[in-house]
């Protein structure tokens, strides 16, 4: 089965060459190694008030195919038929088969969490911190993975990852990210409503009672549900917006103060009929 290619054009102006579906189902073993969770990955940043970020070079494209798969890979051009010789991006197992690689190389390293081609290396002191980024880039040299010196950022006091911004204070959303819902039209399709929600949900954790507040709109994705777009939708749109582009910064949880009992986690909990 040949694939065809798909293009994709990055923010640093450069085209990234990808497949879509590149093989047949059943070609390769399903790799169900799972990425991160994001939400641990930033709570494991309380404490730190140094930061260093990098991105992998071309990261998938570091990895040589096995021998036996490359002809899996064959992608059609107007020049004929091409194959692989690195792993391509839009391959299923990409993303795991390159995470496993990331935990290999790094995970024995606690100041540094990789999320697919994304680095955080984070440090309680500018001191220590020199250090921890000296260890990631040792072992980065030493198993041959290649970073990108145009997106490395070293010793910050805040830094962007995964969509949000960090620091010493915690997390917050990244403007840019969030701009788009400013100015988002009323919603007129379902599809239009799951769109809009994604971007919310993404960010749930910085919207006190998100449940609760995306009800009316989350109803509408149900099925058998009709299309109504009346005061309560419209009101859940305006709220969602609103909690969104305020967002305050994020505290991260001290959980090795509440472990040792120094400062105990306080839970405010409630119910509902109408969210879970």
């Amino acid at each position: 089965m040949v694939a065809a290619r798909v293009r994709v054009r990055l923010q640093e102006k450069h085209v990234r060459l990808a497949a879509r579906k590149p093989t047949a189902p059943g070609a390769f073993d399903k790799d169900k190694y799972p990425l991160p969770d994001v939400q641990t990955l930033l709570d494991d940043l309380q404490g730190a008030t140094v930061f260093s970020t990098a991105d992998a070079l071309w990261g998938f494209w570091q990895v040589p195919m096995e021998q036996d798969d490359i002809e899996k890979t064959a992608i059609t051009t107007h020049f004929g038929a091409y194959e692989w010789l690195v792993m391509p991006m839009g391959l299923s197992n990409s993303p795991s088969t390159w995470q496993r690689m990331m935990t290999q190389y790094l995970g024995h390293l606690p100041f540094c969490r990789v999320f697919v081609d994304d680095f955080m290396i984070f440090s309680d002191t500018p001191a220590a911190h020199v250090g921890h980024v000296r260890a990631v880039l040792a072992a980065c040299r030493q198993h041959k993975v290649y970073l990108k010196w145009s997106k490395l950022k070293l010793c910050m006091r805040a830094v962007r990852f995964l969509g949000h911004v960090c620091s010493k204070e915690g997390c917050r959303p990244q403007r840019d990210k969030v701009a788009s819902v400013r100015d988002w039209p009323e919603l007129e399709t379902v599809t239009h409503v799951r769109q809009f929600l994604g971007i919310c949900g993404f960010y749930r954790r910085y919207i006190q009672s998100f449940a609760h507040i995306s009800h009316p709109l989350t109803r509408l994705t149900k099925m058998g549900v009709p299309w109504t777009w009346g005061k309560e939708e419209k009101g859940a749109f305006q709220r969602l917006k609103t909690a969104l582009i305020s967002a305050l910064i994020l505290a991260l949880p001290d959980q090795r103060s509440a472990a040792d009992g120094s400062r105990p986690f306080c839970v405010q909990t409630d119910a509902s009929a109408r969210s879970h």
